[in-house]
């Protein structure tokens, strides 16, 4: 109880985060949070499942990537502690998820159904604040990466390396090519040259 109770005050601080939140309030959106464990290699959404669901990571690192016609990965970007999962366009639109979600780690989530949480929007306004403020967040992480992709294979790398030192030892090198738009071989050419 103990560990859940620290477990859920994370993800109360990242949610206060964009609008204060009323005891009330919080006791009324505890009530329809629900955890699971994910072993590393697992999916917490597959392309095509449908997603009803945001998420928040309190440990582990999931990627989230998009799978193209030849079936090459195109990682869309990495999650870890303390952020929000989930395939949040394709749950907006109602439709299933066009991304997979892969645990690279054993992860625990903290989730709720995103239909109760739209409840709460006329229950009190901090959680339609709330919901536009991660919605604008998602907007400005999918426009930085973008520009990232707008920049030279070099300048990509030294600018995720600068952002994610804390992701460096857990991520393959394959993966954080992939996520950079270039080869494994481009990304080790790029790390020698230094």
């Amino acid at each position: 109880m103990v560990l859940q109770n620290h477990l859920y005050e994370s993800i109360r601080n990242k949610l206060s985060s964009y609008a204060q939140i009323p005891a009330n309030q919080w006791n009324l959106f505890k009530s329809i949070l629900k955890t699971k464990k994910y072993s590393k290699g697992s999916f917490i959404v597959k392309y095509g499942e449908e997603a009803d669901f945001i998420g928040f990571i309190c440990y582990g690192l999931a990627q989230i990537y998009y799978t193209n016609y030849k079936g090459d990965h195109l990682i869309k970007t990495f999650v870890k502690e303390k952020d929000l999962v989930g395939p949040y366009s394709d749950i907006l639109l109602g439709s299933p998820s066009r991304v997979d979600i892969q645990c690279l780690e054993d992860s625990l989530i903290i989730y709720a159904d995103y239909n109760k949480y739209k409840e709460l929007y006329n229950v009190h306004s901090c959680w339609e604040t709330i919901g536009r403020k991660v919605a604008e967040h998602e907007y400005v992480v999918k426009e930085s990466k973008e520009r990232l992709l707008l920049k030279s294979a070099e300048e990509r790398w030294f600018q995720f390396k600068e952002k994610n030192k804390d992701l460096m030892n857990r991520i393959s090198q394959q993966l954080i090519a992939s996520y950079l738009g270039i080869t494994p071989i481009t990304l080790s050419r790029i790390k020698r040259k230094k």
